[in-house]
């Protein structure tokens, strides 16, 4: 290998910081990324942020705050603060920054707390910021696994020097990880348990048991105690409920085609099957690799990453269950890959120091990202086009109106002549409707967060349209109209319809619907016209109070 591609430590990290920055090409093409959850996230932000400046009295009557400050508070205030200053989906779109800049640099800051001049392996990362759970819009997961990382970073460098501001330090970064995102500091604590088995079993051969106490067990105690009762209190207080449970040999085939970055299409296989077929080469090197197996650290960090394996084999799917019967969340088995991943990393940075992996690392991770963007942009292009079509309601919504949309099946579609879906995972068109709701200042009765119980905002009971409405969000919907008009006390302003007619998906049971209850079809999208709106000749602009 010549000089030339042997890569000196300051330019990798010039040439990893450009890669970075290069990382936002498609949020800066496209100006914000279409996902499935991100919307409502904006949409309850700004409910939040007119309740709080008391101009709630709109839509008071139909939501209450959640009374406990449950860990989804803090990423929704920090939106808050975001669209108070800034425009809508400007602030969306740095909040996705964000997230995707947050990963590379969180890995590289734990890589390097386990090998400073390992830096390089967080090349590897790359092709993780744009995933599964991000197209998702699951933005606090996003932003939780880099907390996560944050948080193993500074242990790692915090271990032996446990001084009363690296206590303070360590339980500030932890609770902090807890109220981001739960599930990823937790996960990641399976990993830290056989290292600090090792750490303390090293101090009392080194110092004894009573300095081992003193200096190493009690600080680390002190120090995680706040997140872990604030972690018990959360979850002693949330009901689970096992959800479609993943056969072993299902696990396994969802790992090795590391499904975690499939997004919109099962094309993305190609880039995520090669990125879970490099980590697992470099596995399997690392197994064999003399020089670092006699290092008890090497397989402390080894028994942390089968620790995460061994949880993603055998943990049930579950879902939260909240008061009134609705369940949330999910996706357990799927949120754990990236994890596991990331910690494998970790250990084959601690495994090869050789300065020759470092041109590899860099060239294999500059690669796969860019594989990932190239597969991933038609998809990106197509559902941008629909959305236009989709934002043509956004002109027949006035302001305090309530909105409900049906969307005939999930996931979009190509043409009229075509039934194949834009999307197979995550669906940016099952929750877009929030997004036009925020741009007219109009109340949608889409909003799935009201439901969950543990999100900011909690519908009231007797207007909960997961209760009362049917299968909002079933394909074709299954809903009863005039049956939630009558517990409303009140009717619906304006009704949208989204892609009649594809896959050869009926509605004549909504069309009975509209028509009996007096709606009449007052505009079609121009185009495939895939979007209808819906309302009564003699509504009234507004919304009335709710009895």
């Amino acid at each position: 290998m010549t000089e030339a591609f042997k890569l000196d430590p300051s330019r990798e990290r010039m040439a990893f910081a450009l890669a970075s920055v290069l990382l936002l090409l498609p949020l800066a093409v496209f100006f914000l990324l279409p996902t499935q959850d991100g919307p409502v996230h904006t949409y309850n932000a700004e409910l939040i942020r007119q309740a709080l400046a008391g101009e709630n009295g709109w839509f008071s009557q139909w939501l209450i705050a959640n009374p406990r400050f449950d860990p989804t508070w803090p990423p929704h205030l920090v939106l808050v603060a975001m669209i108070s200053v800034l425009p809508h989906e400007i602030s969306e779109g740095l909040y996705q920054a964000g997230a995707i800049l947050a990963l590379p640099w969180a890995m590289r800051y734990a890589i390097t707390g386990f090998r400073a001049d390992g830096g390089h392996w967080a090349w590897l990362v790359l092709p993780f910021a744009y995933s599964f759970t991000f197209h998702m819009g699951f933005y606090s997961f996003s932003y939780g696994i880099s907390t996560a990382l944050l948080m193993v970073g500074y242990w790692w460098r915090s271990l032996g020097h446990w001084s009363w501001s690296r206590q303070l330090g360590m339980a500030l970064i932890a609770v902090l990880a807890f109220y981001v995102h739960v599930f990823p500091m937790l996960v990641i604590g399976f990993f830290m348990v056989p290292i600090a088995a090792l750490r303390l079993f090293e101090a009392v051969r080194d110092k004894g048991l009573p300095t081992m106490l003193r200096r190493e067990l009690l600080p680390q105690v002190i120090a995680f105690l706040p997140a872990l009762l604030l972690v018990a209190e959360f979850m002693l207080s949330r009901q689970t409920e096992v959800i479609n449970d993943r056969p072993l040999a299902v696990r396994i085939a969802h790992l090795g085609a590391l499904s975690y970055l499939i997004s919109y299409n099962r094309i993305e296989l190609i880039g995520s099957v090669l990125v879970a077929g490099s980590l697992g080469l470099m596995s399997l090197l690392a197994l064999r690799h003399p020089d670092v197996r006699r290092d008890g650290h090497y397989w402390a960090l080894l028994g942390g990453v089968l620790a995460v394996l061994l949880l993603f084999l055998t943990m049930s799917e579950t879902e939260l269950v909240t008061s009134n019967g609705m369940r949330g969340g999910g996706f357990m088995i799927r949120r754990t890959q990236p994890v596991l991943y990331l910690v494998l990393l970790l250990w084959l940075a601690w495994s090869f120091d050789d300065a020759r992996w470092r041109p590899r690392a860099v060239a294999i991770g500059a690669v796969l990202c860019v594989l990932g963007m190239v597969l991933r942009w038609p998809a990106y292009t197509d559902v941008r086009e629909q959305m236009r079509e989709y934002d043509f309601a956004a002109e027949h919504l006035q302001r305090h109106e309530t909105v409900l949309a049906l969307n005939a099946f999930q996931g979009g579609t190509l043409d009229a002549t075509s039934s194949k879906p834009l999307v197979e995972f995550a669906d940016p068109f099952r929750h877009h409707v929030t997004r036009l709701a925020t741009r007219r200042d109009a109340f949608s009765i889409n909003n799935y967060e009201a439901v969950m119980g543990y999100f900011p905002l909690i519908y009231r009971d007797h207007v909960n349209p997961w209760l009362s409405l049917g299968r909002i969000e079933g394909e074709p919907p299954l809903v009863d109209i005039g049956k939630y008009e009558a517990a409303l006390g009140k009717p619906l302003d304006v009704i949208l319809v989204w892609g009649r007619g594809r896959r050869g998906i009926s509605l004549a049971a909504i069309d009975l619907q509209l028509r009996a209850l007096g709606f009449r079809r007052v505009a079609v999208s121009p185009g495939e016209g895939l979007m209808e709106v819906y309302r009564r000749p003699d509504s009234a602009i507004g919304s009335a109070s709710i009895e």
